[in-house]
């Protein structure tokens, strides 16, 4: 397991990967501000929040929805100094026309999208790829495919034998493809997963919940329930079904996110999907 849960006590796993190349480019360009996009338990608005803290930039979170604004993320997004806006979700749908509205393309803001994935973002996953050892399988988690975009880019340069596969942990999923093909279209070594995201994105049920104490009482390593119990429930499915051929060596990318794993747990149990979103 590559273990992005441990780069940073915040700014953990793809989301650093995502933010390095955009934060270098914002500060090129002189921007004061970072504008981005979330829900009320967004790891990745908590990521920017702090790494606008750390570097000296101001702070805008686009919160979506119309309730939870004291979600223990969205207090900790303030701690960092980050202003927040409640949107409705039919305003959020439209995020180019909100931006518009709100008069965020000034000069001073640099806007990243929901969930950090740009072409800026696909660069700094393809570093996080380690050199050696070479893997035949790359699996990782994916909710907006930047991260799995990136693997695939970074894997096609130290390891091209290794196939990268992403569990998507979202329904109707489909459209990741188009996304990805987008990102990398030269990339061939990629493949997605549909049939493993559990009910739709933020539903756990008792099966992941189990599996996930499971691997912890094992390993000691924690996994959300959002992305990586899912991945690491769904390889080991494939693994029973003899998906993989016998001695091939697996990384599983760990993109951290665990923020309060307990709270996570909690919010999905009481079952709304859309409420629980937190790319």
């Amino acid at each position: 397991m590559l273990r992005g849960d441990l780069v940073h006590p915040v700014i953990s796993g793809n989301k650093l990967w995502k933010l390095k190349y955009n934060l270098e480019e914002a500060g090129r360009l002189g921007k004061e501000r970072l504008v981005t996009f979330g829900g009320a338990f967004s790891n990745h608005l908590l990521a920017v929040a702090c790494a606008g803290a750390s570097l000296g930039f101001q702070t805008l979170g686009i919160v979506r929805g119309e309730e939870r604004m004291d979600s223990a993320v969205l207090k900790q997004c303030r701690q960092f100094g980050m202003q927040l806006l409640q949107v409705s979700r039919s305003e959020y749908r439209d995020k180019d026309e909100l931006v518009r509205r709100l008069n965020l393309e000034r000069a001073e803001n640099y806007i990243l999208p929901e969930g950090g994935t740009n072409a800026l973002a696909v660069r700094g996953c393809a570093e996080a790829v380690p050199s050696d050892p070479a893997f035949d399988h790359l699996f990782v988690p994916v909710g907006t495919a930047g991260t799995l975009a990136g693997f695939a880019l970074g894997a096609s340069r130290v390891m091209p034998q290794a196939s990268v596969e992403g569990i998507v942990v979202l329904k109707g999923g489909e459209f990741l493809r188009d996304t990805v093909r987008e990102l990398i279209p030269e990339q061939p070594n990629w493949k997605l997963h549909l049939e493993f995201h559990g009910g739709g994105y933020a539903r756990v049920d008792d099966r992941l919940r189990k599996f996930m104490q499971r691997f912890a009482a094992q390993t000691g390593i924690l996994l959300d329930p959002i992305y990586t119990g899912k991945m690491m429930r769904a390889v080991f499915e494939l693994a029973a079904e003899n998906y993989f051929r016998s001695g091939s060596s697996i990384l599983c990318v760990h993109t951290g996110g665990l923020g309060d794993v307990s709270a996570q747990l909690n919010r999905t149990t009481e079952g709304s999907g859309q409420a629980g979103k937190s790319r």
